[in-house]
């Protein structure tokens, strides 16, 4: 499964304040659209939430795990490349924020 990214959207203090929180106004049931739990008025979020806030400003974000085996296999391969042009060349994951 991949993740999703909401760019603007800031991490709610409480369930009643996100984007994902449904009241359904007929039969008074309310819910979180993003895990489908109900949500009980005043709950703030939980362990269970699954947004995360990416904090920012931030800068460009790679997969270092991906980067560490490029590394790796060029090392071990004799090939001493730059490290920093890995690093410059590593496919962007999220573009960075001022």
């Amino acid at each position: 499964m991949s993740d999703l990214i909401i760019k603007g959207m800031k991490m709610p203090k409480r369930c009643q304040a996100c984007e994902f929180y449904y009241n359904d106004f007929s039969d008074g049931e309310t819910s979180c659209l993003a895990t489908g739990c109900e949500v009980s008025i005043g709950d703030h979020c939980d362990k269970g939430c699954p947004l995360v806030e990416i904090p920012t400003p931030h800068g460009r974000l790679i997969d270092a795990d991906k980067l560490s085996v490029r590394i790796l296999r060029a090392m071990n391969n004799g090939r001493f490349d730059s490290v920093i042009g890995m690093i410059d060349t590593a496919p962007t994951i999220i573009e960075a924020e001022e």
